[in-house]
């Protein structure tokens, strides 16, 4: 061993073990590997739900971080930062640009300048993280739409951003024959803390015009907020959706949702990718998926899942439409969808999706280290 590599990961939040989104889990897989390689790890978080760590050498920042960030970071040979919080070597985004998450028609900026107390803030992040784009020489995305759009909005070169899709764990079960009965109920599964972000509104509008249609379907809805949002109750109410929605609070264990479900909802307005459809394809459930998802890039449309086109104005009308087509499929139809979901998500390992990304850590990864 001729050196020893230091590398330095820059993250908002740090977790081990225990995780609330998809980012800590990408961070943690990122780096087991460098640490597979030969590098230590210092962690530097804002936030950190352990006390201590056995596995990286965990410093929060305090307030000085930022005057002494330059000096801190001569120390290493690879510095990593996630969403161009700080320049780095790399910088992995686990969300859309600034702006993007702000695009709205030209009346509702307008307002919004005036009238949002938060409005000034969040562009002094986007000038902030502009400013980090142009200086890390390699930036990973998960999605063609959150490439395409860090090159609009940043400026960027396509050779820039490179575009890895995220893993998910082979989740070790096997196709149940019996578990898809159309003659019976179809039940449809969506996960939407951010209930009107992940399509919850889109979702409860399709149901009622499926309901016309159909009454054997139910949509198991995990959300811990609409359940407290009386918009969310009065409108299931007002759409006669009572004995369609069944609202379930947030899982410690996903597994026993997805196999719950014969179909996996992802409306979603904007979404980097939505770690949630793999894991549900994992699980051999097909997936209807707004192209305005990220993992829509790993769906083909009709063979693994099925697609609806939001860049339609009419997204309701669209949405109802792709799921009254899972209504209509046979048994033999929805099990060559689900086999074909289940090895699309067995492709993208986690192991994968960590060797793409120390690939791509310009050779200072040594595997003899």
């Amino acid at each position: 061993m001729d050196k020893l590599f230091k590398a330095a990961i820059i993250t908002e939040e740090y977790s081990e073990n225990v995780f609330f989104g998809g980012g800590e889990k990408v961070n943690s897989f990122i780096i087991k590997e460098l640490i597979n390689c030969g590098y230590t790890v210092d962690v530097y978080t804002a936030v950190s739900y352990v006390n201590s760590s056995s596995v990286v050498n965990l410093i929060i920042r305090d307030k000085n971080f930022d005057d002494n960030f330059e000096n801190i970071m001569k120390n290493y040979d690879l510095v990593i930062s996630f969403n161009l919080e700080y320049p780095a070597d790399i910088s992995l985004a686990h969300n859309h640009s600034f702006a993007y998450q702000i695009e709205k028609n030209s009346v509702e900026k307008f307002l919004e300048r005036i009238f949002s107390k938060s409005y000034k803030k969040r562009m002094v992040k986007y000038k902030k993280a502009f400013s980090n784009a142009q200086k890390t020489p390699v930036i990973i995305v998960s999605s063609q739409i959150v490439k395409q759009d860090y090159i609009k909005n940043y400026a960027l070169s396509e050779d820039k951003v490179h575009v890895i899709p995220l893993g998910v764990y082979n989740a070790q079960t096997d196709f149940d024959e019996c578990s898809y009965n159309p003659e019976k109920t179809v039940v449809f599964g969506l996960c939407a803390r951010k209930f009107k972000n992940k399509g919850g509104f889109i979702t409860l509008f399709s149901a009622y015009k499926l309901k016309k249609l159909y009454k054997n379907f139910k949509i198991r809805v995990i959300s811990d907020k609409a359940v407290k949002n009386p918009v969310v109750l009065l409108l299931v109410h007002l759409l006669g959706l009572k004995n369609y929605i069944e609202f379930l609070p947030l899982q410690k264990n996903m597994s026993d949702f997805y196999k719950s479900v014969d179909f996996f909802l992802m409306p979603t307005l904007k979404d980097a990718f939505g770690l949630v459809v793999l894991e549900a394809m994992s699980f051999y459930k097909p997936v209807i998926i707004s192209s305005l998802c990220g993992a829509v890039d790993v769906i083909n449309d009709g063979v693994n899942g099925i697609i609806a086109d939001f860049d339609h104005a009419d997204k309701i009308n669209v949405f109802f439409d792709k799921m009254s087509m899972a209504m209509k499929l046979n048994k033999d139809e929805y099990k060559l969808m689900a086999v074909n979901a289940n090895k699309t998500a067995d492709s993208l390992s986690w192991d994968r999706f960590s060797n793409s990304f120390i690939n791509l850590t310009s050779g200072k990864c040594n595997n003899e280290v």
